[in-house]
């Protein structure tokens, strides 16, 4: 990861988080599944060494409003939009 191994700070620690739903098929398209997408900064917290092994915490800091889509396994893509009509913002 880049904004750690680097310390990126500011706008280049931002980057998109999409959470995929394994457990929520798109009827109909082949390896398409319900996803909520959103920007977040990384806030790393802490750089560890273990036996010489680096190790990394991070926090996400949400920087958007949740984006529903879906998203395509097999392309790696993020659709916008309802991705069922039952799903909705958490509040």
């Amino acid at each position: 990861m880049n904004i750690g191994r680097n310390e990126l700070v500011g706008s280049d620690a931002e980057t998109d988080y999409i959470k995929v739903n394994l457990d929520s098929p798109i009827s109909g398209q082949a390896n398409t599944y319900e996803a909520r997408k959103r920007k977040v900064a990384i806030q790393v917290s802490d750089f560890s060494s273990k036996d010489g092994e680096m190790g990394l915490k991070a926090n996400f800091l949400a920087k958007s409003d949740i984006i529903i889509g879906t998203f395509n396994t097999s392309t790696r893509t993020f659709t916008p939009g309802p991705a069922n009509t039952s799903v909705q913002a958490e509040s």
